[in-house]
């Protein structure tokens, strides 16, 4: 299991916080991860936000299929956790916090068309399978360039995971 907290902000220095709660998953196959590519040129991992009434397992199937086209076969791990604070960009006397739980997943052979939301089309998201190292150094790349908040979050993870499998070597 992995926790991380990125920002050094605190809660307690603020009234208002609005908090934001995702669910991402990790899928492996054949040595290489489904990621998320984007106009922007970065990678990131199928998920996103949990609507009113969700569970994270609902969540995480309705993302990765909205996201990918594939669909989660049987059940999901929780690896880790993530916790992001920043300056709200909408509000600067408002805290943005954001914790994403990363699941190990399987999904099926079939992949349907994708169903993304009108800013994920903006950004013309398309799975893709990578290898660890093609994705941590495809980030590394854009981190001081790259205009997406997750970049150093996906980072994060990604360095995690390949650590993980070095470690079984």
């Amino acid at each position: 299991m992995f926790n991380k907290v990125f920002g050094m902000l605190t809660r307690e220095n603020y009234v208002d916080v609005l908090t934001r709660v995702a669910v991402r998953a990790v899928i492996s196959k054949d040595n290489k991860v489904l990621m998320i590519h984007n106009n922007k040129g970065d990678y990131k991992f199928p998920g996103g936000g949990i609507e009113t009434g969700e569970s994270h397992q609902e969540t995480l199937e309705r993302e990765v299929r909205e996201e990918s086209g594939y669909s989660i076969q049987g059940s999901t791990c929780l690896m880790g956790s993530v916790i992001e604070r920043r300056i709200d960009q909408l509000d600067c006397d408002r805290l943005f916090e954001m914790e994403s739980f990363y699941y190990s997943c399987q999904i099926g052979d079939t992949q349907e068309e994708q169903m993304l939301d009108a800013y994920e089309e903006d950004l013309e998201m398309k799975p893709m399978w990578v290898t660890l190292d093609e994705a941590i150094t495809n980030n590394e790349n854009l981190r001081h360039e790259n205009t997406n908040h997750w970049i150093e979050r996906e980072l994060y993870v990604l360095k995690v995971l390949r650590d993980k499998d070095k470690d079984k070597d």
